[in-house]
This record gives structure tokens, C-alpha cells and sequence, in this order.
């Protein structure tokens, strides 16, 4: 047997299938505005420095934070602070 306070059934919240759901849309575009700030805010921190940051974030390739900066919008930002365009892909 379990050691510790048995939970009654009864005492459980009740929770339907309608109420649980997480609007999908607003949990993704969440993550994608987190993933946008921490990527910014690392590049800023990195003065732009693609190998540094991915140092910095664990990518195991500068490359990757070059997509990372293309997913998620931040080219005209990476142009402004660096002087160059991104480069093509």
C-alpha cells in the first residue's frame, strides 16, 4: 500500500474535455515571441557575433542561428546592427 493521504475521488477537480484545451495558436505564437526575445536579446549581448551566440544558446553550428534569425523575423535587425544584409541562404 501507498504511504501518505489517499485523494477521494470526489475531491479531485472536475475538469471537462472543453475546459482543458489550450487555444493552440496562442501557445505557439508564445513560444515563437519567447524564442524571438532570448535569440535578440543573446545577439545584443554577443554584439551580433553568430559564432558566440550560438556558444552562447547551444547550437552546434553558427548556421543554425542564421535560420533561427530568418524564422523568426530578425533579418532587418541583424542588417541594422551589423551593416550587411544577411546572407543568402
Amino acid at each position: 500500500m501507498i504511504d501518505g493521504p489517499m485523494v477521494a475521488k470526489r475531491t479531485a477537480p472536475k475538469v471537462s474535455a472543453k475546459s482543458a484545451r489550450v487555444p493552440t495558436n496562442r501557445l505557439s505564437e508564445a513560444a515563437r515571441q519567447t524564442e524571438r526575445m532570448m535569440l535578440l536579446t543573446t545577439l545584443q549581448a554577443v554584439e551580433w557575433n553568430l559564432s558566440a551566440a550560438a556558444r552562447v544558446l547551444g547550437f552546434s553550428q553558427p548556421t543554425h542561428v542564421r535560420h533561427a534569425i530568418r524564422r523568426l523575423g530578425l533579418t532587418e535587425e541583424f542588417a541594422a546592427a551589423t551593416g550587411r544584409p544577411m546572407a543568402p541562404r
